[in-house]
């Protein structure tokens, strides 16, 4: 059994940017970076989904 690790990541946007995820974030009542988390995951697994990853084949 393996335990997962979180890391933690710092992102600098334009303020134009921020404000949209801002504005997205808030229509589901949710802090911007768990809103930006969870829509990213979303990409990533539909992209995983659809064939493999280049993380699977070991070229991350």
């Amino acid at each position: 059994m393996s335990t997962e690790k979180n890391v933690k990541m710092n992102l600098t946007l334009s303020q134009e940017f921020y404000r949209l995820l801002k504005h997205e974030s808030a229509k589901d009542f949710m802090k911007v970076s768990t809103w930006a988390k969870q829509q990213l995951m979303k990409v990533v697994q539909n992209k995983s989904d659809n064939g493999v990853s280049n993380y699977e084949k070991g070229s991350n």
